[in-house]
């Protein structure tokens, strides 16, 4: 299974994200993605993993509005920190709203 997460497209600008990913994937992969400017990153985990992602708050100017996975918006919002079953195929966007 592959949990992708990616930009919204624009806005913030890209240097400003950092999303952190826990456990490690199956390439024994954690920490941070998303924190270089790169518009997506791909972790690979088995069936049933439960993965758990942080968007950091430090962007001057905006705050964190909700996450979408495979295009639809989490509800009930979880906030920066959400955790999430690998039961398919995975597509993550952390939103930003201006302040």
């Amino acid at each position: 299974m592959t949990m992708t997460i990616n930009r919204q497209s624009g806005d913030p600008p890209p240097g400003d994200i950092t999303v952190l990913v826990m456990p490690p994937d199956t390439g024994n992969q954690d920490d941070a993605v998303l924190s270089t400017g790169t518009p997506s990153y791909t972790r690979k985990y088995g069936t049933g993993t439960n993965v758990t992602l942080r968007a950091v708050e430090d962007i001057p100017g905006w705050h964190f509005a909700h996450w979408t996975i495979n295009g639809l918006q989490v509800s009930p919002n979880p906030g920066p920190n959400m955790s999430v079953l690998m039961l398919g195929n995975r597509t993550v966007v952390p939103v930003f709203k201006k302040d």
